[in-house]
Parts: structure tokens; C-alpha cells; sequence
């Protein structure tokens, strides 16, 4: 819980470019605002205060200012996305949050943090580890000095939020106490909610889509050829470079949704699939890892490591296809959670800033 006053003002840090993230740091920016809670908008990146004037998302009624409008006093707030940790060393008074919105992305802020993930994620063995550590310091050093990483002291300095268990398990590993973290998940649009699967299902087609930004490519292109050696002729779609509606319609249309990328939080693109009763297929990585952020049965979540995996995850996707109706009540769990988080975002964030 979070106490502000009737002149509290409460300062967010964004990217300047539209992501995911930047997204739900604006949606939450609305929301504070239609709480009568004065919040204001700025945009970081690399280190530096951009100087963008403009909002960057329309439906956001905040106003944006730049750093010399921003009041260093305790009764303000300030809340920035886990990768611009290196903000709350730049004011003395404000009290800060971070809102958790990826995990793994915050750790790529370390050359060791960095180093481990990309062993982990191109299954190369621990003794590339040196190669891998020197080609990141050589790329771009300044990206890692100062640290973005924060201290054990400095992430018990501050109040957190969190977007999945994944994350929260990491803050309590860190030794941050229950009564110092609140979860709280950006929501998907509402035309994401309570979805009929009556009205949904006279659009599904025999597709399978993809994120290719997100995709293994290796795992993903061994697929492909175990289903030319199965002699079936599977319909892969990629979401890429689509409008917000054309995604809708694409994601509407399929019958499975495949990702076996890392999951550095909740992720958007899993939670629009479910919630058009896509079934879904992921890897173990990140937040799938586990059954409270993506409640799918394990068998439907792979490590993509093993070689035997290809196979499993064949079979899997042509019975999926096949027998469509037998396996999209796999993702009920998921679904009403999905659902949930967009029900009661405005009760969730209420709960968190008290006024």
C-alpha cells in the first residue's frame, strides 16, 4: 500500500517507444488520473531523459514533463519500469516505486546477468561463458556502467510491484517483504473480456500462430521439418507487422498459439490467445516455468532443449488442431485469469494507492 495526499503527485517513468510495458505504464497513468490522483509522464531511455513532449499513447490523458519539471519532495511519488533502476538514484526525496514488469530484461542489465541468459536461452555450454561475457563488454560497455541493477539495500529501499509470481519470487529471494510488494498486471484491452466461445468459434480456421520475435528459431524450424517428414502440411502464421485489429482477427482465427521464447514476465501476446480460446503450447522458460503465471497443463509446456521435444510438440499440435473442441477447455484457468486481470484492474490499483 501506497499513501498519497491531496498534493501528492505521482511521477512515471516510460520508454519512449510503444512496447508492451510502455503501454501498461500509461494505462496505469489513466487510471491514477481517474482517481482525482495527479500523475505526470516522462520518458527515459538509456540512461537520459528524452525530452519527448507528446504523449506517446493517444488514449492518455497524463501530462508530460520534462526533468526540470519533476519536484524532489517526499510528498510525491516516482514509478519506473524495473529496467530504469538507475532513476532512483538521480532524486533524494521522492519515494519510489518500481513496477516489475519483466524480470529477465532487468537482469540483461549485468554482463553476468546477460551472460547467463543467452547461454540459457542458445543452449550453448557454461565454458562459451567467457566468449559470451567479453562479446557483450566489447559491444557496448556504457550500457552496464552505472548499473541499472540495483543493490540488495537499494531494492529494500523501495515499494514494488509486481506482474507475475515469477517475479515475486525473485524480490523474495532478494529479502523484500510481503508488505513491501503488491502485484499488480497491466491488462489486456476489454474487448479481450469475458469473450463467447460460440461467437469466436464460427471464425477458427486450421492455423497455427506464432511470435517470431519471440520464437526459437532453431526449435522452431526442426518443427517445421518434422511436420514436411509427417507429410503434414501445417499453416503457420506469424504476427508481425499488423495493426492492433489485424492481430485481433488473426489471433480470433487460429486454433493454436505457439511460443517457445523466454516469458520475462506475463506476457501480452500468450494472454490475447487464450483469451480468443486459442490452445496453447509454450516452452519452460521464465514465468511458464511455473503454473500460477501460465495455469496450462505441463504437458503442454516443453523444454525445448530436449531433442525429443520436436516430437512431443508435433503430436501435440496436430491433435490441438484436429480435436480443437477436446483440448480449448485446457486453457479455462488461464483464460479467467486473463479475464480477471483486466475485471478488477481498477479495484487492484485502488488497493495500492491510498489516498
Amino acid at each position: 500500500m501506497i499513501n498519497l495526499d491531496k498534493n501528492s503527485v505521482v511521477y512515471i517513468a516510460s520508454p519512449s517507444i510503444p512496447t508492451g510495458g510502455a503501454k501498461s505504464l500509461h494505462q496505469l497513468a489513466n487510471k491514477l488520473i481517474s482517481f482525482g490522483i495527479d500523475t505526470k509522464v516522462f520518458y527515459y531511455m538509456n540512461g537520459e531523459f528524452t525530452g519527448d513532449k507528446e504523449v506517446l499513447f493517444p488514449f492518455c490523458n497524463a501530462e508530460v514533463v520534462l526533468e526540470e519539471d519533476i519536484c524532489d519532495c517526499e510528498d510525491n511519488l516516482l514509478i519506473i519500469p524495473e529496467v530504469q533502476g538507475d532513476l532512483i538514484r538521480r532524486f533524494n526525496k521522492l519515494r519510489k516505486c518500481i513496477w516489475w514488469l519483466s524480470l529477465d530484461f532487468y537482469l540483461d542489465n549485468s554482463l553476468i546477468g546477460i551472460t547467463k541468459n543467452s547461454l540459457k536461452r542458445r543452449n550453448l555450454p557454461c565454458w562459451v561463458a567467457p566468449v559470451i561475457f567479453m562479446k557483450h563488454l566489447l559491444k557496448d560497455h556504457n550500457q552496464f556502467f552505472p548499473s541499472k541493477c540495483l543493490t540488495k539495500r537499494e531494492l529494500g529501499s523501495v515499494y514494488h510491484m509486481y506482474n507475475c509470481h515469477y517475479i515475486k519470487e525473485y524480490l523474495k529471494n532478494k529479502g523484500v517483504p510481503e508488505n513491501r510488494m503488491s502485484y499488480l498486471c497491466g491488462p489486456l484491452e476489454d474487448k479481450y473480456l469475458n469473450v463467447d466461445f460460440e461467437t469466436v468459434m464460427k471464425y477458427k480456421k486450421n492455423v497455427v500462430i506464432y511470435n517470431p520475435a519471440k520464437m526459437n528459431k532453431s526449435f522452431f524450424s526442426n518443427l517445421q521439418k518434422e511436420f514436411i517428414n509427417m507429410g503434414r502440411d501445417i499453416k503457420f502464421v506469424p504476427i508481425i507487422n499488423m495493426d492492433r485489429n489485424q492481430v485481433y482477427e488473426t489471433v480470433r482465427s487460429a486454433k493454436v498459439y505457439i511460443d517457445f521464447g523466454f516469458f520475462p514476465g506475463p506476457e501480452r501476446m500468450p494472454r490475447e490467445a487464450v483469451a480468443l480460446y486459442c490452445n496453447i503450447v509454450t516452452s519452460l522458460d521464465g514465468s511458464a516455468e511455473n503454473d500460477i503465471d501460465v495455469p496450462i497443463p505441463r504437458n503442454f509446456k516443453f523444454d525445448i532443449r530436449e531433442k525429443h521435444s520436436v516430437f512431443e510438440v508435433s503430436r501435440l499440435i496436430i491433435d490441438m488442431l484436429d480435436d480443437y473442441k477436446e483440448y480449448v477447455h485446457f486453457g479455462d484457468k488461464y483464460r479467467q485469469k486473463v479475464w480477471n486481470q483486466i475485471q478488477f484492474f481498477d479495484q487492484t490499483v485502488s488497493e495500492i494507492f491510498v489516498r
